[in-house]
């Protein structure tokens, strides 16, 4: 069976289309095609001429595409005026642009999904390639050039967007207008985790980054400042499910984690665990412990959870433990994972905080601010807010204190730090009162 019998395509669209610009040449702007969604080539020549005309501000008729075409030595090709005139008389209504651009983009974008399974399938029986970076690199593929979107738009259309968002927000006046974590400091600084952009916590090993992002997401799952608590996802590629909600249960029932592990509790401790364990089972938190995840793991787990339960925020603990690229050196893998995590933010509509590494210069101080995050500097470029956890090397009432300060955020001055404490006996923080 010949290709023309098995990729979809639509000729009467693609026609229709290049007809309906002929004839209503005010349509062009606003479609979102391109000349390689044309399965037809005769017609991709066609449209690829079209823009050439528009980019030189001449208007698009036949007689200036014939031009174009003849002085591009190409009119024979695509058959001729007659041809053209043919595109106009044939098209049912020039009004119905959009509709036909429509069904031109989704039988090309159903093309390359077809393509690039083809050859997912031929490297899945090569027993030289690496099965996994191939499956990563061909979704990445897929979603960079399979446009579903609406393409650029007018920048009248974007003002439009921020003015009602301006007008719902002066309706509507709120200090929190992300995802709040329950810290209150936390969320003066950030105004709540925001959807669509990447949070980097980083710091040095053993510091608490963990539970402290544990903590954010328990926060972000109860609810604070008048907000309903959203449902969200955490990825713990380090400790297990078990170890990480012990942890959880433990500091909210203020009973030690390990009496929850030799069992020696007393019966207002055992009320303790019980109650508590019933309120965070009852939390709209997905969790997974498994340790091989890649970023084309969880971004499809994601979207299985975000049509499910309609999660609203992620927890990745953390980047340098994903499996992407294990060929590459650590550069380059950091450099894959942070793009893809900055992609899966925004197509997703999701907030993202992940748990990173610092270099050795960044731990011993000797080279600050974010340049001292481990990896590639995407990871520092892709990142909307990054955030370092440090020990003070200061004691608050006889316990360690610690700083988490802010070396990037976009929005707003970076310059922000927020004091902690650990809780007595217990691998969490509260905010110092200032």
């Amino acid at each position: 069976m010949s290709n023309e019998q098995v990729l979809p395509y639509s000729a009467e669209a693609e026609r229709a289309v290049l007809g309906s610009i002929l004839i209503n040449p005010a349509e062009f702007r606003v479609l979102d095609l391109t000349p390689s969604d044309f399965y037809v080539q005769v017609n991709g020549i066609i449209y690829a001429t079209m823009i050439e005309l528009d980019m030189n501000d001449i208007d698009i008729d036949i007689i200036s595409l014939t031009n174009a075409l003849s002085e591009s030595r190409q009119l024979e090709i695509v058959g001729g005026m007659n041809y053209l005139i043919e595109l106009t008389n044939e098209v049912p209504s020039s009004m119905n642009a959009e509709t036909y651009a429509r069904i031109v983009k989704d039988k090309a974008n159903r093309r390359n999904i077809i393509l690039k399974a083809r050859e997912l399938t031929m490297a899945a029986f090569d027993p030289e390639k690496d099965i996994t970076n191939v499956v990563a690199n061909t979704v990445d593929s897929i979603v960079a050039n399979v446009n579903v979107g609406e393409g650029a738009k007018p920048m009248s259309h974007v003002i439009s967007e921020l003015i009602d968002q301006v007008e719902s927000a002066i309706a509507n006046p709120q200090d929190i207008f992300g995802i709040p974590t329950g810290f209150a400091g936390f969320d003066k600084v950030t105004r709540g985790l925001q959807k669509k952009e990447v949070a980097i916590l980083a710091g040095e090993p053993g510091v608490g980054k963990s539970s402290f992002a544990v903590q954010l997401g328990i926060g972000m799952a109860k609810g604070s400042n008048g907000k309903k608590g959203k449902p969200g996802a955490i990825y713990e590629l380090e400790m297990s499910s078990i170890a990480t909600i012990r942890r959880v249960i433990a500091y909210e029932s203020r009973v030690e984690a390990f009496k929850l592990r030799t069992g020696r509790m007393a019966s207002a401790e055992i009320d303790k665990f019980t109650k508590t364990s019933a309120a965070i089972a009852e939390l709209p938190i997905y969790i997974s412990d498994y340790s091989n995840w890649t970023t084309m793991g969880i971004r499809s787990d994601l979207a299985r959870l975000k049509s499910k339960a309609g999660i609203e925020w992620v927890i990745i603990d953390y980047l340098s433990l994903l499996k992407d690229g294990p060929a590459e050196d650590s550069n380059e893998r950091s450099a894959v994972i942070s793009d893809r995590i900055h992609s899966m933010a925004k197509d997703l509509d999701i907030s993202i905080l992940a748990v990173h590494d610092l270099t050795k210069a960044g731990i011993t101080g000797a080279i600050q601010g974010q340049a001292g995050l481990a990896g590639s500097r995407r990871v520092m470029y892709n990142a909307d807010m990054i955030m370092f956890l440090r020990d003070s090397g200061k004691l608050v009432d006889g316990y360690k204190s610690y700083t988490l300060s802010w070396e990037k955020f976009r929005e707003d001055d970076p310059d922000r730090i927020l004091e902690l404490r650990r809780i007595p006996g217990f691998p969490a923080f509260v905010e110092l009162a200032k």
